[in-house]
């Protein structure tokens, strides 16, 4: 069974028959989560909503083996553009998917700011060293933070701060690149410092539901289609051009 959860979840990732395998993947998640309490941590919690969200939008639309094999079987002279046009990339489904990634990333710093008002490690300053400290996670040199005290005190206030304001900043768009930056960056030193590169890149990876669309498509039908492909995305409203 264990076998069989790993082609599954290899197939979906592959983007092959995502019809079903998208699904499954939620189901393997969620079953592995269940039944396996003790090793159940914030990267299962997290897989689980991830798959949840993406298993109600058409993930296999564009970028996947089941698009590929769509292309082949319609007639020749078929772009790029189709492939990223508004019925693929702007649905309902999409927009319902990125918008749940979203809030729920807001309510779980929310909630993990909250929590961490609860420790009095957070309040003296002393958390960051404290965790840099375990050696159960430690993997890099951090003793340097014993030594310039202010520095882990600073870190350790920003990350509370960070986490409380998130909600409220990263919906702004000249804050949001420098709010996704600093989460960027804080889980990326998780994995470095601490280890924990899952947890670190699975965080990293959903901010790109925070990504706009047209980012995307300009960027990719750029690439294809060369500038022909990108004027229509223009023209077509999909792209703000200029000033937007």
């Amino acid at each position: 069974m264990h076998c069989a959860c790993l082609v599954a979840l290899a197939l979906y990732t592959a983007g092959a028959g995502t019809v079903v395998t998208k699904w499954l993947a939620f189901i393997i998640v969620a079953s592995y989560a269940q039944r396996a309490p003790m090793a159940t941590f914030g990267l299962d919690q997290i897989e689980t909503f991830l798959t949840l969200y993406l298993a109600l939008a058409p993930c296999g639309a564009v970028f996947s083996i089941d698009s590929l094999l769509r292309r082949r079987r319609e007639p020749v002279g078929q772009s790029a553009r189709d492939t990223l046009s508004p019925r693929n990339t702007l649905s309902p489904r999409n927009t319902l998917a990125t918008r749940l990634i979203q809030v729920h990333l807001c309510v779980l710093y929310t909630a993990a700011g909250l929590a961490k008002l609860k420790g009095e490690a957070w309040w003296d300053g002393t958390a960051i060293w404290k965790a840099a400290a375990n050696l159960e996670y430690q993997t890099g040199d951090l003793t340097w933070i014993a030594a310039a005290e202010p520095i882990g005190h600073l870190l350790t206030h920003v990350t509370v701060a960070w986490e409380l304001s998130f909600w409220a900043l990263v919906w702004r768009p000249r804050l949001r690149p420098y709010v996704l930056a600093i989460g960027a960056g804080m889980h990326l030193g998780i994995g470095a410092f601490l280890g924990m590169w899952t947890f670190g890149l699975i965080m990293t990876f959903a901010y790109v539901a925070f990504v706009p669309p047209c980012v995307f498509k300009h960027v990719f039908s750029t690439a294809s289609e060369g500038s022909a492909s990108g004027d229509d995305f223009v023209r077509d409203g999909n792209v703000p051009s200029g000033r937007g």
